[in-house]
């Protein structure tokens, strides 16, 4: 069971590599099993497709990535407040590019392949009730509460945070919007839809 699992670690990371580089449909078996080391059988044991793939992958490193944003925030030390925060979320860029690249590449798909058995609905339950906890948590440390429910103020603040992520990509460097876009909507957010804990 251990080697199994250890097999799907390294065709996760070697998929993520993949689709970041080409894409779902530049991708090939073959690309993902030589960049993991191993031979189109590893693949075929665990996977019936590469879109399969891709959407574990994007799950793969979606946990990571709020993993390591938990961890972050937990060490903050001293007295919280929103810039403090709102820069540890904009250190998360380079995972945002990949997060971005993965997901839009799924949501290609299934737009293309409406007919794709790929079930998508309890990952996206999943993730706006991690990603709501997580604002929670920070809310908390704010020394405030939410003024409406706390699964909204999340999607607010991916969609400004993929926003940002987009802006990166393809302003000119230095441009305005992008050097103050995600932590002026983050701090915005936060301000509108919640309120001191009296």
């Amino acid at each position: 069971m251990r080697k199994r699992e250890n097999t799907r670690q390294r065709l996760l990371d070697a998929a993520v590599e993949v689709f970041e580089r080409k894409g779902l449909a530049g991708a090939r078996i073959d690309d993902v099993v030589a960049t993991a080391g191993f031979t189109r059988g590893a693949f075929y044991s665990n996977y019936s497709s590469l879109a399969e793939l891709l959407q574990e992958a994007l799950l793969y490193r979606t946990v990571c990535v709020l993993r390591e944003l938990r961890e972050a925030i937990a060490a903050t030390k001293g007295p919280a407040d929103v810039c403090t925060l709102v820069e540890i979320i904009d250190t998360l860029q380079p995972h945002g590019r990949t997060l971005y690249i993965l997901s839009s590449e799924l949501a290609l798909h299934r737009i293309r392949n409406p007919e794709s058995p790929l079930d998508v609905e309890d990952d996206l339950v999943w993730l706006k009730r991690e990603i709501a906890e997580i604002v929670g948590s920070v809310l908390g440390q704010l020394g405030r509460r939410p003024t409406i429910e706390l699964e909204r103020i999340a999607d607010m603040l991916v969609v400004f945070f993929l926003d940002s992520v987009f802006d990166e990509a393809v302003l000119p460097k230095g441009a305005e919007r992008k050097k103050r876009a995600f932590p002026e909507m983050a701090d915005i957010t936060i301000q509108a839809f919640s309120e001191p804990i009296e």
